[in-house]
């Protein structure tokens, strides 16, 4: 199937309308449609492995959400249908980021927003962003490398018997590194002149095509019935 290339202003619409849409819907029908559209969008943006677990993942909190709140709702099974319903809250949301930050380049999404002027403070987080993403799960891989190397594996037996020490041996080489990268990222982003008030020249020729109107359009129709 060929990659469709959609506007990052498109894409980012629909970012928002699934953190509006999915934190006020409450009925399952809805999400489930609503999930099954970003699914569509990531299939059709040439991401259709991890867009189809999480789809996956989401139709199964779903219907076991479901299956709880009809046959089985009592004391003891609220906390496993917490959980189920926070899946479906949060999953396509989760789905619409990666929707977002890893099919669209850097370059793409500050050429479609300077097209609509938006300043500098808003384009310059967001390129930054971007390019933090994919650093972080570098050195997430490299930690867990170590972690493994040293015998503390990330398993099910050390979080539930040594959660606090887990989460030390997690969190504070990730800390550590998302401060080195973030400071080396904003060093970067300064050379080439991001916090310049001239106007920039780009290769790229982005534009509005129908099928972003299209999906824009159906975003906008989740938002109205929300």
């Amino acid at each position: 199937m060929p990659k469709i290339n959609f506007d990052p202003r498109a894409k980012f619409l629909v970012f928002i309308v699934a953190c509006v849409f999915c934190m006020n819907v409450s009925e399952p029908l809805p999400a489930v449609a609503f999930g099954t559209f970003v699914w569509v969008l990531l299939v059709l943006s040439g991401k259709p492995r991890s867009g189809t677990i999480m789809y996956l993942t989401f139709m199964a909190c779903t219907v076991w959400a479901f299956l709880i709140i009809t046959f089985t709702s009592t004391v003891w099974t609220m906390p496993l249908m917490a959980l189920f319903v926070y899946g479906r809250i949060y999953i396509p949301m989760i789905m619409s980021f990666v929707f977002v930050f890893q099919t669209t380049k850097i370059s793409e999404f500050m050429a479609a927003f300077e097209k609509i002027h938006a300043p500098s403070a808003v384009i310059i987080p967001f390129a930054i962003f971007f390019r933090f993403m994919p650093t972080v799960q570098e050195e997430w891989k490299g930690i867990s490398q170590a972690m493994a190397f040293r015998g503390i594996g990330l398993k099910f037996s050390s979080i539930f018997f040594h959660p606090i020490q887990t989460a030390e041996y997690i969190l504070v080489p990730l800390l550590s590194s998302c401060v080195g990268v973030m400071d080396e990222l904003v060093a970067a982003s300064l050379a080439r002149g991001l916090d310049s008030d001239k106007k920039r020249t780009c290769f790229l020729e982005v534009s509005m095509k129908l099928q972003d109107y299209f999906i824009m359009m159906i975003a906008l129709g989740f938002l109205m019935l929300k």
